[in-house]
């Protein structure tokens, strides 16, 4: 069985960053929601977003310079110390979609993160992004109730001239790496 959270929406103002000098026009420019479900071997994540001009040019290890997701991911596990994190970016490319993997455990390599299987649909000015993420991939066994997850999600907006900022929930993953700023989610039933 699988259990699964309300749609989180983090579209208003005070979660949006401007990395540009180009100021946002509100909700009609840039909105989003997120929800997230779970089993024992998958966190399933899914995004939906509103854009006012969807541009992606990118590839790879930067795609985040253009729309799409950027989400990281820790695993508070029994281990003092462990700050192992997972930083991925999730973009509908030109070759169709895609996720990357920018940075893992020690000794992680990044590149290709085929593991995520991204589905992005494209409607006009809706982008929905739907990934699953397998328990193993965050070096768990299997996921449980109960067990927390730092989590941070990034929607970047880039409308042709420059990424000119991003919607977060969480924090620690759009202007630098800091596992200690993301959010917590609370796997429940």
């Amino acid at each position: 069985s699988t259990s699964k959270a309300p749609s989180l929406a983090f579209g208003d103002e005070s979660e949006y960053r401007r990395v540009m000098e180009v100021k946002r026009n509100g909700s009609e420019d840039l909105d989003a929601s997120f929800s997230m479900r779970w089993d024992t071997g998958r966190l399933y994540l899914s995004v939906q977003v509103r854009d006012d001009v969807f541009f992606q040019e990118s590839s790879g290890a930067d795609t985040w310079n253009g729309d799409g997701i950027q989400l990281a991911l820790h695993a508070f596990t029994p281990e003092p110390g462990n700050l192992d994190h997972w930083d991925y970016d999730v973009a509908l490319t030109k070759a169709g979609a895609a996720s990357y993997r920018q940075m893992g455990p020690k000794g992680t390599v990044p590149g290709p993160a085929p593991g995520l299987s991204p589905r992005i649909a494209r409607d006009g000015n809706q982008v929905s992004y739907e990934l699953e993420l397998p328990a193993a991939a965050m070096g768990l066994g299997a996921f449980r109730k109960g067990m927390g997850i730092g989590f941070s999600l990034v929607v970047n907006d880039n409308d042709g001239k420059g990424r000119k900022g991003y919607l977060r929930w969480g924090d620690g993953i759009g202007a630098g790496k800091d596992p200690s700023l993301y959010g917590l989610v609370l796997l429940e039933e």
